[in-house]
């Protein structure tokens, strides 16, 4: 009796138990459902039957009526819906009572916004596009007085609320997959686009799917997801087992379908992704990524367009650990050396070492510098001195740029360390003689430069670089001040890390 209210309630004015219905075995216990240009699946198991996309309350209520003639022992267990599509999932509000509905927690989203609005069913009746239903608008409708005793504040206006009191909400909601038993899992290949969750049989070797990437489609159709999407569900379902998909609207697509359009992104993804990470533009890639092995496909000729999807969508995060050897040029210090003969090297010998993250074309970089130490000297005639110098660097870099040739700027902290002797000829008494020297200081700069990198395998490169530091509070100490340097070296890069994401 409720069952047969409800689908008075939501059957539109034109339906009839006798509309294009039929129900055909696929397997042992496998059938396909098809109500008009609509199709869907159900397995009969020993726990019960798993219903797919369970369509409209009309499709619902015959359904349920053809499971009890049919399986007279077995209720509908689980109701799977594998598209956020409303016209396809109201009906499992028939199955309330035995039911439980399982859905990617997207689509769990979108029944809950459906549930505010009115049924698919019932909108070509608000002919005030008011999202409400008044007396009025209902007089063509074999269930308006049904319909209207669901008004319960009783102010003469249907709301969506009213109306739908009855339609389900997805219970059992999944991020990836559900495995509902043995042999009937339930995955969502692409988080970003729900409506392109698959149901696999595995036993039966055939799976269903509500919808399908565009690509796939009779004739092709583009945007339907987008291709990034595209490229996370036909890597995710050609892993499965299977010789058929069958789709929402009756159409049968082979596993060797399904494997060349896996084949077919993966080769574009791979190439769009090495000539993003190179910087190259799109304009650049649709001119030079011709896949011509693919030139036979259906979805070729849209390739074009694919690059400019999958451009739009990539992302790259790629992680390095690197080293150079250089030479440091200081900028003499003129108040230390004045007065004085001076003995130095102009160009100390300096080791770096450093960890860079970066996307496409910014980056951020740590880096540690240090080598041996410096021996300076100086004499007057009464005065000698003798220190040996160390400076260690950190500095914080942001990296710009791409693959081959990028620019840094940041901020260094400098500790010079100097350790010697001063002989103050002269002076007689304390003042006089030999005197320790020892001395630690801190000083802070900004760190410019560029490096360019030449890549020699997959996984490392031969890198250049220069660093030019400035003191913005210098270290003032025993030691000659370093105002300013320039570096200059060599070295190697090696990528640990390197990773490439699409929206999905």
């Amino acid at each position: 009796m409720v069952t047969a209210l409800i689908c008075l309630l939501f059957a539109p004015a034109s339906s009839a138990q006798t509309a294009d219905r039929e129900i055909v075995r696929l397997a042992a216990n496998l059938y396909q459902v098809r109500d008009g240009a609509q199709h869907t699946v159900f397995i009969v198991t020993a726990d019960g039957i798993i219903l797919a996309d369970p369509l409209g309350t009309s499709t619902a209520g015959w359904l349920q009526a053809e499971f009890e003639k049919r399986f007279p022992d077995k209720l509908v267990r689980l109701v799977v819906v594998s598209t956020d599509l409303y016209t396809r999932i109201e009906g499992a509000s028939l199955f309330n009572d035995t039911a439980v509905v399982v859905g990617q927690s997207k689509i769990g989203e979108a029944v809950r916004r459906a549930w505010q609005d009115l049924p698919g069913s019932l909108i070509p009746f608000d002919r005030n596009a008011s999202h409400t239903l008044e007396p009025v608008e209902l007089t063509s409708h074999p269930g308006a007085a049904a319909l209207m005793a669901r008004d319960r504040d009783g102010d003469g206006v249907l709301r969506p609320s009213e109306v739908n009191s009855s339609v389900t909400i997805v219970e059992r909601e999944f991020e990836r997959s559900d495995r509902l038993n043995a042999n009937v899992t339930v995955l969502a290949p692409a988080a970003g686009a729900p409506q392109l969750s698959v149901v696999w049989f595995a036993e039966e070797r055939i799976a269903f799917a509500a919808a399908i990437p565009g690509l796939l489609a009779r004739p092709v159709r583009l945007n339907q997801p987008n291709a990034t999407h595209a490229v996370a569900w036909a890597r995710a379902v050609a892993a499965l087992d299977f010789d058929v998909l069958i789709t929402g609207d009756g159409q049968r697509v082979s596993h060797a379908d399904i494997e060349a359009l896996r084949k077919y992104l993966d080769a574009l993804f791979a190439d769009v992704a090495a000539g993003y990470e190179a910087g190259k533009s799109v304009d650049q890639l649709q001119r030079s990524v011709t896949l011509d092995a693919f030139a036979a496909a259906p979805f070729y000729p849209s390739r074009r367009a694919h690059i400019a999807e999958l451009f739009d969508g990539v992302r790259i995060v790629t992680a390095d650990l690197y080293g150079f050897a250089s030479g440091r040029y200081v900028l003499p210090d003129s108040a230390y050396s004045a007065g004085y003969s001076l003995s130095r090297r102009p160009v100390v010998p300096v080791g770096t070492v450093g960890l860079r993250v970066s996307g496409r074309m910014l980056g951020l970089a740590g880096e540690f510098a240090s080598g041996p130490q410096e021996m300076i000297a100086r004499s007057s005639a009464y005065y000698d001195e003798r220190i040996a110098v160390r400076d260690s660097r950190v500095s914080g870099l942001i990296r710009i740029g791409g693959v081959s040739t990028a620019l840094v700027a940041g901020l260094s902290s400098t500790t010079t360390d100097a350790r010697g002797e001063y002989i103050a000829r002269a002076t007689t008494g304390a003042l006089g003689g030999r005197h320790p020297i020892a001395s630690r200081r801190r000083g802070y700069g900004v760190t410019v430069g560029g490096e360019a990198t030449v890549r020699i395998s997959t996984n490392a490169a031969f890198l250049m670089t220069l660093r030019v530091t400035g003191a913005v509070s210098p270290a003032r100490g025993v030691a000659p001040v370093r105002n300013l340097d320039v570096q200059v070296g060599a070295g190697l890069s090696i990528r640990t890390h390197r990773r490439f994401r699409t929206p999905n």
